[in-house]
């Protein structure tokens, strides 16, 4: 049994410093038979206990094994740009990406032309050329 055994009081602030140096937002695809590009926003930690304070404090994703680590995980349309509209005040350095992130969960029709620009941004910032045209499925 864990000696952490209660919620710590999360300030919006520190959860946004937390996710600029933590977290990151995910481009993918669903798993269907008509794939489409979606967002999700991941926060990556070996211990739990941080992810469901944070998980508690924004009120929207949540917090799954993924092998050795655990996941705080935000999808859906509502659920990132919540995510996004909260810390976009707060964080430093991955305020365009959250702001990207958002602007894909508020204009879903235009989608994949908000998931390029993400792309593009997320490009730039490692140096890596990306495709330009319609998103390569990878």
């Amino acid at each position: 049994m864990s000696m952490y055994n209660t919620l710590m009081h999360l300030t919006i602030e520190y959860v946004a410093g937390f996710f600029d140096g933590e977290g990151c937002v995910y481009v993918g695809w669903t798993a269907n038979r008509r794939p489409k590009p979606h967002v999700r926003i991941n926060i990556t930690q070996a211990k739990r206990e941080i992810l469901d304070d944070i998980r508690e404090t924004l009120g929207v994703g949540g917090v799954y094994r993924q092998r050795k680590y655990w996941q705080y995980s935000v999808g859906g349309r509502d659920g990132v740009q919540y995510f996004a509209a909260r810390l976009i005040p707060y964080s430093r350095l991955k305020k365009e990406e959250l702001i990207l992130a958002y602007g894909w969960a508020w204009d879903h029709d235009n989608g994949e032309d908000r998931i390029q620009e993400l792309l593009k941004y997320q490009s730039l910032l490692r140096g890596v050329p990306v495709r330009t045209g319609r998103i390569a499925r990878t």
